[in-house]
């Protein structure tokens, strides 16, 4: 009677010592939405690990993905920008292009991170309510970032904030 086997599921979350803080992929999205991808990168790594997600490797890509995009699509149109040599026409695009790659790692993450934080839920396991640091990021957030990225030399803040916004 002392050698007991558990049964485990495969798709069942591993444990986690941060199990307390799982969210619900919602609220890092929302993040991303209204705070930026500087609180909700990490927060979406953050989960992954709180929920046992399987995917975090895959997570990691993306967001690493997603940071050497957005340098090499900021970096250049900074540079570009600052000199005169890029047309006025073109900078609105390149916003556009930095904001449809963050909301679409954004949206990969929340889609990666459904189904765990639904498997964590059901095995017992408690989400938390994110709304409290979405609000203080879309409020305190991107002023606190500003400020931070104002000590830094004027193109790579520009780039920083580009990147991180």
């Amino acid at each position: 009677m002392g050698n007991v086997q558990r049964y485990r599921i495969v798709d069942e979350p591993a444990p986690s010592g941060v199990a307390h803080l799982a969210v619900r992929p919602l609220w890092p999205l929302l993040g991303l939405m209204l705070g930026g991808a500087w609180l909700a990168w990490p927060w979406f790594v953050l989960n992954a690990i709180a929920l046992g997600a399987r995917s975090k490797t895959r997570l990691l890509a993306w967001i690493g993905g997603t940071i050497a995009v957005c340098l090499a699509v900021a970096g250049p149109a900074v540079v570009l920008a600052q000199g005169g040599r890029l047309p006025q026409i073109v900078v609105p695009w390149v916003g556009f292009v930095l904001v449809i790659c963050k909301l679409t790692v954004g949206y990969v993450a929340t889609e990666q991170q459904t189904q765990p934080a639904e498997l964590h839920a059901h095995f017992g396991g408690r989400l938390r309510n994110g709304l409290p640091i979405v609000l203080a990021a879309f409020f305190l957030g991107r002023d606190m970032v500003a400020r931070l990225l104002h000590s830094i030399d004027g193109d790579a803040a520009a780039i920083a904030w580009l990147v991180l916004s």
